[in-house]
């Protein structure tokens, strides 16, 4: 029986190397050349972050129903 994979897993790989990779791919589609120093404040703010942008793909939001005249410029209800 197989573990189940997380959002953002890459099997076989470290999250490390995964983001890099991810990162890099992308980047250069963009044709932008980025050094280490750049790989590294990258992988540190997705550090932070991506805990809870995980808890948020994961979050069932289906049985939540749109706000009705919804204004924009408050916060929801």
């Amino acid at each position: 029986m197989e573990a189940e994979s997380e959002v953002g897993d890459v099997p076989g790989e470290g999250e490390a190397g995964a983001t890099e990779r991810y990162v890099r791919a992308g980047l250069e589609l963009l044709d932008v050349e980025v050094g280490e120093a750049e790989i590294a404040v990258i992988e540190a703010v997705d550090g932070i972050y991506r805990p809870a942008i995980d808890a948020l793909l994961r979050t069932e939001l289906d049985a939540v129903e749109p706000e009705s005249d919804a204004d924009m410029s408050e916060p929801p209800r």
